[in-house]
């Protein structure tokens, strides 16, 4: 079975860096023209949003790339360090995960039965309703990224 490497989407990674600078740049302008001087929670906008805009810069020096293989799957690129193989026998299914208020549609997936995997996200994904997920930001949608997933999954298992 072929190695497939999937690419995150250099323009979605430039729209993010993007909004978050309009953010750190919004909130700088408040700053500046606050008369009352209570500009606490001004400053703690421009922090996060500025760690947010420096993750999305590097994310455009290291973009993230998925990785299938006969053997399984992993993440890397970005923040990811040393990417980890999720093995397809660990795998049941991988399925749309639609968010409330229209955020953007993840990925998820679940462990096949006996499996248990901890994740420091585990709780936040399965409040969404999968037991683990990928990030966002792929050239392809999540629907096409789910098929994709999932007949690569299926050509593992049967080969």
């Amino acid at each position: 079975m072929d190695t497939l490497i999937i690419r995150a989407s250099l323009g979605k990674t430039l729209l993010l860096l993007s909004a978050s600078l309009f953010f750190v740049l919004a909130c700088a302008f408040l700053i500046y023209v606050s008369e009352d001087g209570d500009t606490a929670g001004l400053w703690w906008c421009v922090a996060f949003f500025g760690l947010v805009a420096l993750v999305f810069a590097w994310q455009l020096v290291r973009p993230q790339i998925l990785v299938l293989n006969g053997q399984g799957f992993s993440l890397g690129g970005g923040l990811v360090r040393s990417p980890k193989l999720v093995p397809w026998k660990d795998i049941e299914s991988f399925f749309v995960v639609h968010r409330r208020r229209r955020i953007g549609d993840m990925i998820g997936y679940n462990f096949a039965p006996g499996v248990k995997k901890s994740s420091v996200m585990g709780s936040v994904t399965k409040s969404l309703g999968a037991e683990a997920a990928l990030t966002q930001g792929w050239t392809l949608s999540p629907e096409e990224m789910v098929v994709l997933l999932n007949e690569y999954h299926r050509r593992a298992m049967a080969g």
